[in-house]
């Protein structure tokens, strides 16, 4: 979940590249910008309150949010967590 008016969402978009190339097609990875009227719905079912947001979905659920810039190591981690718990 991402927003263009927040500068550290390019950040985050940047660390998120390594992992999208790793993990592809195990994961599915989408972009959802949380200023889309018609996405505000999706924001609050997963409850979203902050950007940049990372998202881990099962089934249509959301299993756990990671909010805020991470490295690029730790969102990896984060997924590979993530993977061994689904």
């Amino acid at each position: 979940f991402w927003a263009r008016w927040n500068a550290h969402d390019r950040e985050t978009d940047a660390n998120l590249r390594t992992s999208i190339s790793r993990f592809e097609p195990l994961v599915e990875f989408r972009c959802l910008n949380i200023d889309v009227p018609e996405f505000v719905d999706i924001c609050r079912s997963a409850n979203v309150a902050n950007v940049p947001t990372l998202g881990f979905f099962s089934f249509g659920r959301v299993d756990r949010l990671l909010v805020g810039v991470r490295a690029a190591d730790v969102i990896a981690n984060e997924i590979r967590l993530w993977l061994d718990t689904s």
